[in-house]
Formats: structure tokens, sequence, C-alpha cells
């Protein structure tokens, strides 16, 4: 299992930030990019998060919470 699919997908959303710290507005992602987001994660962590908590993150490291708390 590698983190590289979410990490990469996550840089291209987020101009190149992938820190936990780091802010992120998934609202204003479109709607492919989110489906995206959300295979990135199935592939890197073999977990789905639903696409409204996805959108209640506004932090990388919240993000990262969320894919955990699906494991």
């Amino acid at each position: 299992m590698s983190e590289e699919p979410f990490l990469n997908k996550l840089r291209e959303l987020n101009e190149n930030r992938a820190d936990d710290g780091a802010a992120i507005d998934p609202e204003s992602w479109d709607s492919v990019d989110v489906l995206d987001l959300i295979a990135a994660i199935d592939e890197s962590f073999s977990v789905t998060v639903p696409v409204d908590k996805l959108n209640a993150c506004r932090t990388v490291g919240e993000l990262r919470a969320l894919i955990r708390s699906a494991a």
C-alpha cells in the first residue's frame, strides 16, 4: 500500500501542498477532481470516504483523520 496516488492528487489540487497543516477547500474543487481524490484514497488506503465528510475537511490533517476513521 502506497500513499503516492493520494499525495499526487492532493498536491495537484492543493498548489503542491500536502503537509498536515495545509489548508484545503474541497468545495471549490470540481466534481471530477473530488471523485479522483476519493479514488486515490481508496487506492492508497483501501477505504472509501463519503463526499460530504471530505467536503467538510479544511486541512490536510483533517482529511488524514477522516481517512484513519474510515479504516
